[in-house]
């Protein structure tokens, strides 16, 4: 019964400090149900009850939580760090998500905002406390850090993206519905009933863990029909034309052309379809766009 009730204490200052519920949950590694349960029969957002026993101890310090991270954003060490108090742990894994040091003060050591505004700032520049922030500030710039190699990639991926690589469509039998269900038809061969079909257009998403969401700019459904936009092509290439002109000796620059090649192209083949040419000039047009394609594409070479 002891274990039971620090517990809902140690829930309740989590959950005083901004906590969410999932998370309180699996900070003391107990069902999120429990702790809803709680939060109910408690009354944690009411009036308190002196004799609840969620309201006891108010200046409860939030449980530590090294047992449950298991990401690697540095938190883990952060709640570690023997030179910090567990609040000053807090605040520094506040801080380092919104960097404002008055609503992390208040919600580590559950202050009100006249104090936190002057309380944060202090703690903001306690050695210990900037040294931790530093090292959580350093492991973020890591993570997010991009060179140029990894733009030019990122800008390919975009401009030679497929459609056919996020949607599959065609033409299927369907049956043909009426008010009751399928139509029957009698079959002129077999004399027998048949159900009655029609060639239909279908397109399909492919599932989102086969394709490269990075490059979807929207997902949206309107009245059952799902659109899918990708990222501006055009701007990609734009942003690779740019680069390549400064960077000609890139080393993603080879590829670059033979893509560019192979869609210029398929453009001009398409072109060439829509104006219907016959046969003698579409030949010889061909060629020679082909030509000056290749000239202008492999001229580095």
């Amino acid at each position: 019964m002891a274990n039971n009730k620090k517990m809902v204490e140690q829930a309740f200052a989590l959950y005083k400090a901004g906590e969410k519920l999932k998370d309180i949950a699996a900070a003391l590694h107990i069902a999120e149900g429990t702790i809803r349960s709680w939060k109910n029969r408690y009354k944690w957002d009411g009036e308190k009850d002196s004799k609840n026993v969620a309201t006891k101890k108010c200046n409860v310090a939030p449980v530590q939580r090294e047992n449950n991270i298991d990401l690697d954003d540095g938190t883990k060490e952060t709640f570690q760090n023997p030179d910090l108090s567990p609040k000053e742990q807090y605040f520094c894994v506040y801080y380092i998500k919104s960097f404002n040091a008055v609503q992390s003060y208040m919600k580590a050591f559950g202050a009100k905002y006249n104090v936190a505004a002057v309380e944060g700032y202090k703690t903001l520049k306690k050695p210990r406390v900037k040294e931790e922030i530093d090292r959580l500030k350093e492991i973020k710039r890591q993570q997010i850090l991009l060179t140029e190699p990894d733009l030019v990639e990122y800008h390919m991926r975009i401009a030679f993206a497929d459609i056919g690589d996020y949607i599959t469509f065609g033409q299927e039998e369907k049956p043909v519905m009426g008010i009751y269900g399928p139509i029957q038809v009698k079959d002129k061969e077999s004399g027998k009933k048949v159900t009655l079909t029609e060639k239909v257009n279908v397109v399909r998403l492919n599932e989102s863990d086969v394709v490269d969401t990075q490059l979807i700019q929207e997902v949206k459904q309107v009245k059952g029909d799902v659109q899918i936009r990708l990222a501006d092509k055009q701007k990609s290439l734009e942003w690779l034309d740019k680069h390549f002109m400064l960077n000609p000796m890139d080393t993603h620059k080879l590829e670059y052309d033979r893509q560019k090649y192979e869609l210029d192209l398929l453009k001009l083949e398409m072109q060439i379809k829509d104006n219907n040419m016959d046969t003698e000039f579409g030949e010889d047009n061909f060629l020679d766009a082909l030509n000056d394609i290749a000239g202008r594409v492999w001229s580095d070479e």
